[in-house]
């Protein structure tokens, strides 16, 4: 991430705005299991692709702070994908979890029109972080 980039997400992120996805994508994470995910993104130059994981907060992907979260990539240039994980919503750790984020990636890198350049960043906190890595 440039500097730019690294002080508009910085700015962005600390006032407080909660901000809406920009619209609606389908992951195919299988041939018989597609999710819908929220994208957050501006107009301009795309930096990249993020795939954001949110943490263990009962209103999953549509917490508040991981939707400011989201809004902040979008404005520093990401498109930022933000797709549900409902057993981290409930609190629930399971091993699988690790295997869907893995499934995630996979459908998020494939998609030419959510990833152009068939990359993806990720983008988590707390505990959820650390079954990204």
């Amino acid at each position: 991430m440039s500097w730019d980039a690294a002080i508009k997400f910085a700015m962005t992120s600390t006032l407080g705005k909660k901000k809406k996805p920009t619209r609606q994508c389908q992951l195919r994470l299988s041939h018989d299991e597609v999710i819908d995910a929220d994208v957050y993104e501006n107009r301009g130059r795309l930096r990249g692709t993020i795939l954001f994981v949110h943490g263990m907060t009962f209103n999953g992907n549509r917490d508040v702070r991981q939707m400011q979260a989201c809004g902040a990539l979008a404005a520093a240039g990401f498109r930022t994908i933000s797709p549900p994980f409902p057993f981290l919503a409930q609190g629930i750790i399971r091993l699988d979890t690790i295997e869907r984020i893995k499934q995630l990636v996979s459908a998020v890198t494939v998609d030419r029109r959510l990833a152009p350049d068939g990359r993806v960043g990720l983008f988590s906190a707390s505990f959820s972080a650390g079954m990204c890595l």
